[in-house]
């Protein structure tokens, strides 16, 4: 299931369950998508979102995703939401400099050290993760 919805400036694209890659996501223009809901489907990598640099908003909650690759195109980026996955490590989040608002609670985050290059962030959820720091 997928929704297209049109507000003011740009697009929100909602991915309905079941999405195992970001290959739904090839149909729509890059340049209009300014938020990609990708929650609860069975994902297991970021890897295929670099053309979508127009992206404000991103929701990968509740997916299987382990490791962080392929967001730095993603200049823009304010909102990303990560929860309930298998992430290990931030690695890969400390390239998104306009990064706000990041929500990794309940992974299996062990350190959250590259989060100190994210200048932006102003609202982080690291709950229920491993840390040890």
């Amino acid at each position: 299931m997928h929704a297209r919805v049109q507000r003011g400036h740009g697009e929100f694209l909602f991915v309905g369950k079941g999405a195992t890659d970001f290959r739904a996501l090839a149909r729509f223009r890059s340049a209009e998508l300014v938020s990609i809901n990708m929650s609860s489907n069975r994902l297991t990598s970021t890897i295929g979102l670099a053309q979508h640099a127009s992206l404000i908003s991103l929701d990968l909650s509740h997916n299987l995703i382990e490791t962080i690759d392929g967001l730095e195109g993603l200049a823009n980026l304010q909102v990303l939401r990560l929860h309930h996955n298998h992430l290990t490590s931030a690695t890969g989040l400390e390239q998104l400099h306009q990064l706000q608002v990041l929500d990794v609670n309940n992974n299996d985050l062990t350190s959250i050290a590259e989060l100190r290059r994210c200048t932006a962030l102003t609202e982080l959820d690291v709950s229920c993760n491993a840390l040890s720091e």
